[in-house]
């Protein structure tokens, strides 16, 4: 066997037992639950967007050797099972543009994008290996989100949203909506989709990393006025 293959084990061993911080993946039971109300701030289609969401994930993770989660100063490292909850709020105001609907156009699409603030708040439990741990916190960070949707029937659109925050240390969310919006009303519309959310907090100077992915369906309710 050559010689520089021999080289290449002890690294190979080394970097496997660095892996690393990995984010918790709560999609074992998820729910999506929105709140959001627009109001137009002038005739130019700028419109004022609050939001509130909720999020609540209940996991059970493997972590495989060297894998760590850090959290609240404290590190759960591989091998070893993990289980918890988690409750994550976020609340944002953001000012935009939203094009109106649009009849006369053959394929009239609905475009928005918004730049506010959001505050954050996470509730996190862990187990393992017969030990408790926990973290609670929140932060206010910038806010960003993009709309794009196109009618398919009468009161009846298909769409994404994407939407980010971004605060101290890098720390904030990252999501994105894939779903459809039913105008039931003139000021009232129900959604409903798929959601893929990632939450990093702690980043930067901090040892104590935590990252948590979501995946699962939304439910939502949307007041334009």
């Amino acid at each position: 066997m050559d010689w520089r293959y021999l080289t290449l084990l002890p690294c190979l061993g080394l970097i496997n037992a660095c892996v690393g911080p990995v984010a918790i993946d709560a999609s074992d039971s998820v729910e999506f639950n929105d709140f959001s109300v627009s109001i137009p701030v002038n005739d130019d289609s700028a419109r004022l967007r609050a939001r509130a969401t909720r999020t609540n994930g209940s996991f059970d993770q493997h972590l495989e050797a060297g894998e760590r989660i850090g959290i609240d100063n404290s590190s759960i490292v591989g091998p070893a099972e993990v289980g918890g909850d988690l409750e994550l709020d976020y609340y944002s105001l953001a000012l935009g543009f939203e094009t109106t609907d649009n009849t006369s156009a053959p394929t009239p699409l609905r475009v928005g994008y918004y730049l506010g603030i959001a505050q954050t708040e996470f509730d996190l439990a862990l187990q393992s290996g017969g030990n408790d741990f926990a973290a609670r916190d929140g932060t206010t960070e910038l806010y960003v989100q993009l709309l794009l949707a196109a009618p398919v029937a009468k009161n009846l659109d298909l769409g994404f949203s994407w939407a980010f925050s971004l605060g101290r240390d890098l720390s904030g969310i990252s999501e994105f909506d894939l779903g459809v919006e039913y105008r039931l009303l003139r000021n009232l519309t129900l959604a409903a989709g798929y959601r893929w959310f990632h939450y990093q907090y702690g980043l930067g100077e901090d040892e104590s990393n935590l990252e948590v992915d979501f995946h699962g369906p939304h439910l939502g309710v949307y007041f334009p006025f």
